[in-house]
């Protein structure tokens, strides 16, 4: 009986070593070399695409960015009518010489020659015939070498006035525009002044912007009530609210 509980004993021994061993599962401690992998993964990641917080500080684009205060000439695609050209006094160029009602109306050269010199004067009226002759093209380019070699002359308003004038007559009524509103806002009691608005509200009525040519007649009603263009924006003033 001794002998057989020894036996049990040492079966039951060897079955717990053998087919019941106990394993120990550990967990090895990180890698320093993946740590520092995975590290840099993270590193490329965020270089290739920024946190939401560095998107934050970047600077964006908005509404208000895009939208400038332009004259609202230079972005009009012209609704360039074919309509006759209205020929006023306003708008009528001066031969060499010749004599103009002026807007203030005083009987007046075209530009005093005051402190002309020869050349000045004569570059002029080579300019202003060709404006005369319906040649815009011809005529604009003397007239902006002449605004370009005399800057401060005499006849700097006229010659400036003429030349929104070669717009007008091709139609190009924004850039006509923009010219009348530079003569007015560079010499605005000058008698092409009043003229130079008169043409503005003109211009404005053929790209169909008849708010704007309204608001440009009264203005020119107030500014310049005694012109020969006022009477002219009146009649047109009249057209416009009939």
């Amino acid at each position: 009986m001794r002998r057989y509980s020894i036996c049990l004993l040492i079966l039951l021994t060897i079955f717990t070593i053998c087919v019941v061993p106990t394993v120990t599962a550990t967990v090895p401690p990180p890698d320093g070399r993946v740590t520092a992998t995975v590290n840099a993964f993270r590193a490329s990641l965020a270089s290739a695409n920024p946190s939401s917080e560095a998107s934050q500080n970047r600077p964006r684009f908005t509404e208000g960015d895009m939208v400038q205060s332009l004259d609202l000439p230079a972005l009009t695609t012209a609704i360039e009518s074919p309509v006759v050209m209205e020929m006023t006094l306003a708008e009528q160029p001066l031969s060499p010489g010749a004599v103009l009602v002026a807007a203030s109306g005083t009987t007046m050269v075209d530009a005093g020659t005051k402190g002309l010199t020869p050349a000045q004067k004569a570059r002029y009226d080579k300019a202003l015939a060709l404006v005369w002759d319906k040649k815009p093209e011809a005529a604009r380019t003397l007239l902006n070498e002449f605004l370009v070699d005399f800057p401060t002359s005499n006849l700097t308003p006229n010659a400036l006035y003429w030349l929104g004038e070669t717009y007008y007559s091709q139609k190009r009524y924004s850039l006509a525009i923009l010219t009348f509103k530079d003569v007015m806002r560079r010499f605005p009691v000058h008698s092409k002044a009043s003229d130079a608005a008169l043409k503005i509200g003109y211009s404005y009525e053929q790209l169909g912007d008849t708010q704007n040519a309204r608001l440009v007649f009264k203005n020119l009603l107030k500014t310049y009530p005694d012109s020969n263009s006022a009477e002219l924006a009146r009649t047109k003033l009249k057209q416009l609210e009939g």
